[in-house]
């Protein structure tokens, strides 16, 4: 049996976060990834705010493009909102985030798969599958970055998925050669979902197009919704011609995990529903949250104190942080206006561009909440 200090599985930006500041410590941290390298299968817009890529100082080999502004497509109008936004490749962000803990001393197992958790005598056992063999390592303390079907559940926590609280995503990857479009668009139809949008985020070389609903909402298909979607007047015209290289297809949470913690135990990023509800969006709160937990980590290291108690700080300095107060504020809105897209199918659509879109004018938020009696 391997032992080691701190056991992290996944390896996405939650769990490469909380193992390079761990493993920066001096502490033993195994960093499992159950694929072949880090982000070769995650399904992503992939982009987050500026500040947070200038924060990670993150090189050019590794940015794609800087986004000086959105465009939002909604069935009243189209708008602009001048939010700076940073583009990322997930196989490229990922596999950089998981180099930098392996630099910093984490020892990173790939082709890894996590298939079972035991407590045994007052550690942590974690059972893995290779296509070698099964092993077990024992650790004081494990963290669950294994996204939406996390093995944290097991135990009461983490996030626990159905219909009205997880989307499904689908992205496609389309070659684009020197891509020359700076900024993201986003589609709220209701012909691509009752809870959902689509988008267009573009790379270097690349073109991301992608759709995603909420699974309680979905019409038919999620590939003939994509169809649709790239039917569309915008879309087709980006796209017309070009090869697709990549079809991904991913859950996604889009409510925060009740419990995000347990004696040996902390729970990070998708595993413990870290996306805001309305966004879709989840990586800054995994890079966020996995920097707390790799804190509260050490403190236990340290202190050799691994009790739900003493744990609970994690939870506690995540609820304090911006990222879980926007996270908190959409769940609940989202849980007040789901029903009611029952009454009013653009319900979503009108809130999303009321309350986000900047320099809409009091009258125009009128014309939208009105929609379509007034057009």
């Amino acid at each position: 049996m391997d032992v080691a200090d701190v056991v992290v599985i996944g390896s996405g930006p939650a769990g490469s976060s909380t193992a390079n500041i761990v493993a920066g410590a001096g502490y033993n941290v195994l960093l499992i990834e159950k694929d072949e390298w880090p982000g070769k299968n995650n399904v992503c817009g992939g982009g987050m705010s500026e500040q947070r890529a200038d924060k990670l100082k993150l090189p050019d080999k590794i940015l794609e493009k800087r986004i000086p502004y959105e465009v939002h497509h909604f069935p009243w109008g189209v708008y602009e909102n001048r939010e700076r936004h940073a583009s990322i490749l997930r196989s490229k962000f990922d596999r950089y985030l998981a180099e930098r803990a392996e630099e910093n001393g984490s020892t990173l197992l790939t082709s890894t798969k996590a298939v079972n958790i035991k407590r045994r005598d007052g550690r942590i056992v974690v059972y893995t599958s290779n296509k070698k063999n099964i092993s077990t390592i024992s650790s004081d303390l494990v963290i669950f970055a294994d996204g939406v079907n996390t093995l944290a559940k097991k135990f009461g926590i983490g996030f626990k998925k159905d219909n009205n609280n997880t989307a499904l995503g689908l992205v496609y990857e389309i070659e684009y050669k020197e891509n020359p479009i700076d900024h993201y668009e986003m589609f709220y139809d209701r012909n691509i979902s009752g809870w959902g949008y689509g988008w267009i985020f573009p790379k270097k070389d690349l073109m991301n197009v992608g759709v995603g609903c909420r699974i309680s909402k979905i019409r038919g298909n999620i590939k003939d919704i994509m169809n649709y979607f790239m039917s569309s007047p915008v879309v087709s015209t980006i796209i017309q011609g070009r090869k697709i290289l990549n079809k991904k297809a991913a859950l996604i949470p889009l409510a925060p995990a009740r419990e995000i913690h347990d004696q040996s135990m902390l729970v990070v990023g998708d595993a413990a529903g870290m996306v805001y509800p309305f966004f879709g969006a989840g990586i800054e709160n995994a890079i966020v949250a996995g920097e707390i937990a790799g804190r509260v980590a050490i403190s236990a290291l340290d202190e050799n104190d691994f009790s739900k108690q003493f744990l609970s700080e994690y939870k506690k300095q995540w609820e304090k942080t911006s990222n879980y107060a926007l996270m908190k504020r959409q769940s609940i809105m989202s849980k007040f206006l789901l029903p009611l897209s029952n009454l009013d199918a653009y319900i979503l659509q009108k809130y999303m561009n009321i309350s986000y879109i900047n320099d809409v004018s009091r009258n125009e938020k009128m014309r939208i909440a009105l929609y379509p009696l007034f057009r």
